[in-house]
C-alpha cells in the first residue's frame, strides 16, 4: 500500500513538473498584466464600478501568476521532497485551483458591472453564487483531511478527487455561462452598444486546455493575461466615449450610437434634452437614479444631458419628466429641470430623426 501511495505521489510530482516546463509563461503573464495596470491612466483613476472590478481581476491574475512562479523557484528537488499528503503538498497540487476559480467568479461580477453599472444590483444578484465556490473550498479541505488521516484508503481518495474536480469544473462553467447569459440578455433587450466581447475569452481558454491535456504544458497564467488584454482591447471605445465624471457618454458618441441603431434596425423611441439650473453633478446623479430602463444618456458639450430611450408613448415620457422635476426640487429646491423632448416618427429614418433633434435643439439654444 505504501508503494502505491508513493507511486501516486511521484505521478503527481511528475505531472506537476511537466506543467512547469512552460514556466516562462508565468513571468510573461506578470509583465502583460502589470503593463495593463500601468499603461492606462484612465483605468487606474476611474471610479466606475466595472473599472474597479477590472483592476481587481488584474490583481487576481497577478497573484495567481506570482504563486505559480513561486512554485517554479522552489525547484523540482524541493517539490519532490514535499510529502504528497502534507498541507504543503496539497497546496502545491490544488491551491492554484481556488485562486483560478475566484478569478472566474470575479470575471462574472465584472461582466455584470460592465453591463448594468450597478454595484448594489450586482451584489443582490450574485450573493448566492458564492455557495458553489464555498462548496469547492469545503471539498478542497476535506480532500486534504482524507490525505492526512486516511492515507490508506486510496480508493476513497480517488473518488473524492473526482468529486472535487467535478465540482470545480461545474462551478467554473456556471460562472462562465452566466456571464455569457448576462451579455446575451442585455443585447437582446437593450438598444445601446456594449463594448464587451466575451467570445474573445473562449480562444485563450480553449488553447490553454488543449495544451494542458494533450501536451502537458501549463499555460493557465498566460491564458488569464491574454484574456485580460483582449477584454481591455474590447473596451477601448468605451474609454474613448465615456465621460468618467458623470458616467454618461460624451457628445461624440452620438454618431457611433446612430450607426449602431441603423445597423440593428431599431425603430421607435424618444429623445429628451434635459437641463438643470443647479449643480451639474446633482443633475447627473438624479438622472442616474431615475432614468428609464433601456435608455442611454449623453453629456453634451454645452452642459445639457440628452436622454435616448426606447419609450415611445408620450404619456409615459411626460410621467418621467414630471417625476424627475419633482425629485430634483425635493433634493435641491433651486435645481429646476427644463426638458424638451422629441418622439420618433414612423415615416422617418433613424438618421433623419437624429438630424431633426440636433437641428431643433441648436435652434432653441
Amino acid at each position: 500500500m505504501t508503494d502505491q501511495i508513493m507511486d501516486v505521489s511521484m505521478e503527481t510530482v511528475s505531472f506537476f513538473s511537466r506543467y512547469r516546463t512552460a514556466h516562462w509563461t508565468e513571468a510573461l503573464a506578470i509583465v502583460i498584466i502589470a503593463a495593463l495596470l500601468i499603461s492606462n491612466p484612465i483605468l487606474r483613476r476611474s471610479r466606475q464600478p466595472e473599472d474597479r472590478m477590472f483592476r481587481k481581476l488584474c490583481y487576481a491574475g497577478l497573484f495567481f501568476s506570482l504563486i505559480c512562479l513561486l512554485q517554479v523557484f522552489t525547484g523540482k528537488e524541493n517539490i519532490a521532497a514535499i510529502s504528497w499528503n502534507s498541507f504543503a503538498g496539497h497546496l502545491i497540487e490544488r491551491g492554484p485551483d481556488l485562486i483560478n476559480l475566484l478569478y472566474t467568479f470575479m470575471l462574472l461580477l465584472f461582466v455584470d458591472l460592465a453591463v448594468y453599472h450597478s454595484t448594489g444590483g450586482t451584489k443582490r444578484r450574485y450573493v448566492f453564487y458564492i455557495i458553489p465556490f464555498a462548496a469547492v473550498v469545503v471539498l478542497w479541505i476535506t480532500e486534504y483531511i482524507f490525505k492526512r488521516n486516511y492515507a490508506n484508503y486510496d480508493e476513497e481518495l480517488i473518488r473524492l478527487g473526482y468529486v472535487y474536480l467535478a465540482a470545480y469544473v461545474l462551478t467554473e462553467l456556471i460562472y462562465l455561462l452566466q456571464a455569457f447569459r448576462v451579455v446575451i440578455t442585455y443585447q437582446r433587450d437593450n438598444k445601446q452598444p456594449l463594448f464587451l466581447r466575451l467570445d474573445l475569452i473562449v480562444i485563450p481558454e480553449i488553447f490553454a486546455f488543449v495544451m494542458k491535456v494533450f501536451f502537458g504544458l501549463y499555460l493557465d497564467c498566460i491564458s488569464i493575461a491574454v484574456e485580460l488584454l483582449l477584454l481591455h482591447m474590447s473596451m477601448a471605445n468605451r474609454y474613448r466615449y465615456l465621460d468618467f465624471e458623470t458616467g454618461f457618454y460624451k457628445e461624440s458618441f452620438i454618431d457611433f450610437m446612430k450607426r449602431h441603431v441603423q445597423k440593428k434596425q431599431y425603430r421607435g423611441g424618444c429623445v429628451a434634452d434635459i437641463r438643470g439650473k443647479g449643480d451639474i453633478m446633482a443633475t447627473a446623479a438624479l438622472l442616474t437614479d431615475c432614468k428609464p430602463e433601456r435608455s442611454v444618456i449623453f453629456r453634451m458639450d454645452d452642459g445639457d444631458f440628452l436622454l435616448l430611450s426606447s419609450v415611445d408613448r408620450e404619456a409615459a415620457l411626460k410621467y418621467f419628466i414630471q417625476m424627475i422635476q419633482e425629485e430634483a426640487l425635493r433634493r435641491d429646491p433651486g435645481n429646476e429641470i427644463d426638458v424638451r423632448y422629441w418622439l420618433d416618427n414612423r415615416d422617418e429614418t433613424t438618421e433623419e430623426f437624429v438630424k431633426r433633434v440636433l437641428t431643433e435643439r441648436k435652434e432653441v439654444s
